[in-house]
């Protein structure tokens, strides 16, 4: 009884009041973002719809203040999204993209632990400081879903605001995710094919067919959603003070009549990227940014500074080859595409997702030292816990006899077996993988407990988080997880796991796959022995690019 007088009160309570304007009023500020260009939409709004923005802004703002720490989908969904899209202030609007994310799973985080701090940001100058705490080589870029579809990205580092921009509209998104399914579906197909059929060839053949053909796509989708903004999921660098000078000039030559012109924000980025890019991408990225922000008529003037920008930069020292990270927060929606391997990340290898923004800062606050140090000595594995993958039994158990692991074979480890590990390695009944990077677990077994389980995302519904074995470890406030995001054969994953662990975790003479020559020295940061491991795969793409990293950088203790 008590609950049937409550939940109409709440839902009263909760429900989204903004806008508060009639149809007409709400589609004149929406325009028809799915007709048009999101780069064109910036540019069609009057006077009046500007003012009209700002009063359901400034509402939307103040209901925030009053129930921002209830992570209730049907309300915190919509109006953060819309907050982030519509907000002015840079800081305000990433905060309020973050807060539209993972809600299901911070709750129950936050049920678990008894703690509310850290898992919303009531406020965008205490989210600030936290951005501007992070080390300087971590660029953070959310891949975010709006309220009505649309994609955009949210770019994070600590020397700049957050540099936020639309990406594509609802039925760009649609079809990417049409297209992943089929790939997905067309892998499991020639999965079983072995099942079926004892004609090696054929069985390759077909699995060719499909690697290639996922090949084909990754490009196409970097066009499709990221255009000329995919340099932008390139790490950002922090500016010295002469290049705070070649910044600004950039914003006084892009200003125009109407006194519009390049926040500093992006100054800085395109001032970052004349290192990394040629200069048809970065003429593009201006060409981008001068759209979105009404001044194009000022973007030729910025155009024809590239070589003057990249000269002054190199000269001052921003080109130095650095390793910097950049980690993904990807939509629900998207999280099925390998975004590690699209063509602009061609020569980066440290690309990693984390889940959301508050579990990144949470993993960091536990983790004092970054990276992560993993001593292989105390490693644990559970390999083939269903007790049916006969072949990978024999290779991975022969295999990991030689660094003298301790291990459970064929069977489901009890609380107790696994109270105290630090890396784990298991294969499962689909032939994927997770390697988790743990710390001690409590004595209640909580991580013990969580299925090992494969990284890929089932999704649930709008705004909802969908269901995955990473929200699991992110729970149990696991710092690192490595897996699969689609069915792998079970010799390919085998192999790109010893392949894995060859480099980074064996001495040079202690090694299966891979020799010291051809660049195949140790390489101690996990997620540079990842990408290399995809080269001793059958199949680059349909095994290689399925295995995805979540979670803090992980290095090999000596």
């Amino acid at each position: 009884m008590m609950l049937e007088k409550i939940l109409p009160g709440m839902q009263e309570l909760l429900c989204l009041h903004v806008p508060k304007f009639s149809p007409q009023t709400v589609a004149a500020l929406a325009g028809s973002k799915e007709d048009l260009p999101l780069c064109d939409y910036f540019d069609t709004r009057s006077v009046e719809q500007n003012t009209v923005e700002k009063a359901v802004v400034d509402e939307a703002l103040s209901e925030y203040s009053l129930y921002c720490d209830l992570l209730y989908r049907d309300w915190r969904f919509p109006l953060c999204s819309f907050l982030g899209e519509y907000a002015s202030c840079p800081w305000l609007a990433a905060m309020m993209w973050s807060e539209s994310t993972l809600l299901a799973t911070r709750q129950l985080s936050r049920h678990l632990s008894g703690k509310l701090k850290g898992l919303t940001y009531s406020q965008p100058d205490i989210f600030q400081r936290m951005v501007e705490s992070l080390p300087e080589d971590f660029t953070l870029v959310h891949l975010a879903l709006s309220h009505d579809g649309s994609l955009y990205l949210v770019k994070m580092h600590k020397d700049r605001e957050p540099l936020i921009m639309p990406l594509a509209p609802k039925s760009k998104v649609e079809s990417v995710k049409s297209m992943m399914d089929k790939i997905i579906e067309e892998n499991t197909r020639t999965c079983n094919l072995g099942k079926t059929t004892k004609d090696a060839k054929a069985f390759w053949a077909a699995r060719r067919a499909v690697d290639t053909d996922l090949k084909n796509i990754i490009p196409h989708v970097q066009d499709m959603l990221l255009g000329a903004a995919a340099p932008l999921l390139l790490p950002s660098i922090t500016i010295s003070r002469k290049g705070i000078a070649l910044a600004k000039g950039l914003v006084a030559v892009s200003q125009s009549s109407n006194g519009a012109q390049l926040p500093l924000s992006f100054a800085k980025e395109l001032v970052s990227l004349a290192t990394k890019i040629e200069r048809t991408e970065w003429v593009a990225v201006v060409e981008r940014m001068c759209d979105i922000l009404g001044i194009s008529s000022r973007k030729e003037f910025i155009q024809d500074l590239y070589s003057k920008t990249k000269t002054s930069a190199l000269n001052i020292g921003l080109g130095n080859n650095i390793p910097s990270y950049t980690f993904l927060i990807v939509c629900p929606d998207l999280t099925t595409f390998p975004w590690e391997v699209v063509p602009i990340f061609d020569g980066a290898t440290h690309v990693a997702r984390v889940p959301s923004v508050h579990t990144f800062f949470q993993a960091l606050a536990n983790n004092k030292r970054v990276p992560m140090a993993v001593n292989i000595q105390k490693a644990f594995y559970v390999l083939d816990p269903d007790n049916n993958l006969g072949e990978t039994q024999k290779r991975i158990t022969n295999y990991v006899s030689k660094f003298g692991w301790q291990g459970i074979v064929g069977k489901i480890p009890s609380t107790a077996e696994t109270t105290v590990y630090v890396l784990a390695f298991t294969a499962l009944r689909s032939a994927t993988w997770v390697m988790a990077v743990v710390h001690d677990i409590s004595a209640d077994g909580s991580l013990a407990r969580a299925q090992l389980m494969h990284v890929r995302l089932t999704t649930l519904g709008w705004g909802m988080d969908g269901k995955s074995s990473v929200y699991d470890y992110t729970v149990a406030q696991c710092p690192s997880v490595v897996g699969c995001l689609w069915t792998v054969t079970d010799g390919e994953i085998d192999r790109y796991f010893m392949a894995l662990v060859d480099l980074c975790f064996s001495a040079d003479a202690n090694r299966t796959l891979t020799g010291t020559d051809d660049g195949d020295s140790r390489l101690r940061l996990l997620v540079e022995a990842m990408k290399k491991a995809k080269s001793k795969c059958k199949l680059p793409y349909l095994t290689g690019a399925a295995v995805i990293s979540y979670g803090i950088p992980v290095v090999a203790s000596e």
